[in-house]
């Protein structure tokens, strides 16, 4: 089995081997799957660096923990700007806030969660009590 480098798991038991198993990765894809969203209301944010950004304190984060954040990062980063690039292709709507530095964590996802959680109450048809 192979271990995800911090999380103990096999990450190919969700999708298989990419190339082996190329369809089951496109049937998941959403790059692949985003003419479907016509009519969803998206969300898409993102860091893309993997540096440190101004939530962060990295002389308080261990070395390891910031290599890894910052490779995972710049990858997520980079396949969101190309996912939002394809929905402007097929001409579908997103708000997106893709910035450049920060790392993966409650320091950022909060500041973005004010942000979705209008769009996706609106979604909801949900009205302030």
């Amino acid at each position: 089995m192979v271990q995800g480098l911090a999380f103990g798991f096999d990450p190919f038991q969700v999708w298989g081997i990419p190339y082996w198993d190329d369809k089951n990765w496109k049937a998941h894809d959403p790059y692949e799957l985003a003419a479907g969203l016509r009519g969803t209301g998206l969300y898409i944010s993102s860091g893309t660096t993997g540096l440190p950004g101004p939530y962060d304190d990295p002389l308080h984060k261990p070395i390891d923990q910031s290599i890894l954040g910052a490779t995972g990062e710049f990858i997520v980063g980079s396949t969101n700007r190309d996912f939002v690039a394809r929905l402007k292709e097929l001409g579908i709507p997103a708000t997106t806030h893709i910035y450049g530095n920060g790392w993966h964590n409650w320091n950022y996802w909060r500041p973005e969660l004010d942000k979705a959680w209008p769009l996706m109450m609106k979604a909801l048809g949900a009205s302030k009590a």
